[in-house]
């Protein structure tokens, strides 16, 4: 029953550590952690027709479009590919249709984190060669007290 109590009453490792690093706040030591976290972006591709007819769809009074379904830059079955960086877009006319297609191509994102956190010291303990030298002393003496009465 006692020794149960003092089981009990004793004080944990994490209490013990945290007292510990209270009284000695040389052992702790600033420290930063790299996490480096990777996300894929996936690709997106969309597409949509549109249909033309005439001046009617691009406005009437257009002058800058000139006469008829003439526009600059695109004849008929001609098409034009605009890109930049992930994001491709093709405008195709075909008679009196605009095929548009859009594709976003996929992409890795890598994201790094630097986290401080701080690292506990662990001071290599000195080594005491007088200790082993009034070891040594002793057993000495042992030996010769033993040497002496025999």
């Amino acid at each position: 029953m006692l020794i149960c109590l003092l089981i009990s009453a004793g004080c944990s490792p994490s209490r013990r550590l945290a007292r510990l690093l209270e009284k000695h706040p040389e052992l702790k030591k600033a420290d930063t952690v790299v996490v480096q976290d990777t996300v894929t972006v996936p690709g997106v591709v969309a597409d949509t027709v549109v249909p033309v007819f005439g001046n009617r769809e691009l406005g009437a009074g257009n002058r800058e479009w000139g006469a008829g379904n003439r526009e600059p830059g695109i004849g008929n079955g001609d098409s034009v590919l605009v890109e930049k960086g992930r994001l491709q877009v093709v405008v195709k006319k075909l008679h009196d249709t605009l095929f548009i297609r859009g594709k976003c191509k996929p992409d890795t994102v890598v994201i790094r984190r630097k986290i401080p956190v701080e690292k506990i010291v662990m001071a290599k303990p000195r080594t005491s060669w007088y200790l082993y030298v009034i070891i040594g002393l002793l057993v000495a003496m042992v030996f010769v007290m033993l040497w002496r009465r025999a």
